[in-house]
């Protein structure tokens, strides 16, 4: 009995939420929760994905919804409720 090689073995992407494509507006709604975000990561001196990732902006620009994010999230992002 043979081990099998890296290449007998298909690859399966994880099942998932797929991201769908974005409007120009969400786009440039991202662009902008992304440089607020970056901003304050500077300022914290800390990486900027640890305080939302690209997908929780996207899904906050998609659904105009910011439960996505934690309440430090928020407040770091500067939301208002």
């Amino acid at each position: 009995h043979r081990a099998s090689s890296p290449r007998s073995v298909a690859v399966r992407r994880p099942a998932g939420r797929a991201r769908p494509r974005l409007t120009r507006a969400q786009e440039k709604r991202v662009v902008a929760l992304r440089q607020q975000r970056d901003r304050a990561a500077r300022e914290l001196a800390i990486d900027a994905e640890l305080i939302a990732p690209r997908a929780a902006l996207e899904r906050v620009a998609t659904d105009g919804d910011d439960d996505v994010l934690l309440p430090w999230q928020r407040f770091v992002l500067d939301f208002t409720d």
